[in-house]
């Protein structure tokens, strides 16, 4: 039995980023990943035995602390809403690959349904600081939207001062929407 190396591993995981990067999980090809990986497609089967599993190295840690996200709190709205942008915003810094991945790329996979949790969780903690502003609580899964969405942009656009825009991004959403919910 032949050993499976690091450094070959690495090597695919650092193609598959790229494929899936491009692609999407859907349209990624295990052959342009092989390819770019310099090896064989048998042998990348070696190391993983369907493209879902090397998806899944790639984005499982981001997947497991994005769900963290989404253990019930006794908060209020306002520190609520503070707490889940603050976490949003750590991982969209540590995760950036990831992120684009996980919130742009993991249509088809196991992985979409944590995306569809954040921004059920999100939208939620806006409708309760809009309501308790007097405001229409039926803009807020549109405003989940567009701070996922927002988030997701800034690391696709390759600008390596994302990290600084989404901080600066997120303190106007945070601020806009928590002066007065705490």
């Amino acid at each position: 039995m032949q050993v499976l190396k690091d450094e070959v591993r690495q090597r695919i995981l650092k193609s598959s980023i790229k494929e899936f990067r491009k692609n999407g999980f859907a349209k990624a090809s295990m052959r342009v990943i092989s390819a770019n990986a310099s090896m064989t497609v048998g042998n990348l089967y070696r190391y993983y035995s369907n493209k879902e599993e090397l998806f899944g190295a790639v984005v499982e840690p981001l997947y497991e602390k994005v769900k963290t996200l989404n253990e019930p709190t006794s908060e209020k709205a306002g520190a609520r809403l503070n707490t889940l942008l603050s976490g949003l915003e750590e991982l969209h810094s540590q995760y950036s690959k990831e992120w684009f991945l996980l919130f742009a790329g993991s249509e088809g996979t196991q992985y979409r349904k944590v995306v569809t949790d954040i921004h059920i969780l999100l939208g939620n903690a806006l409708g309760d600081i809009l309501e308790k502003e007097g405001q229409s609580a039926e803009i807020a899964a549109p405003l989940a939207s567009a701070v996922l969405y927002g988030l997701t942009s800034m690391v696709s656009s390759g600008n390596s001062s994302s990290a600084v825009l989404s901080s600066h991004f997120l303190q106007f959403i945070l601020g806009k929407y928590t002066q007065n919910a705490a």
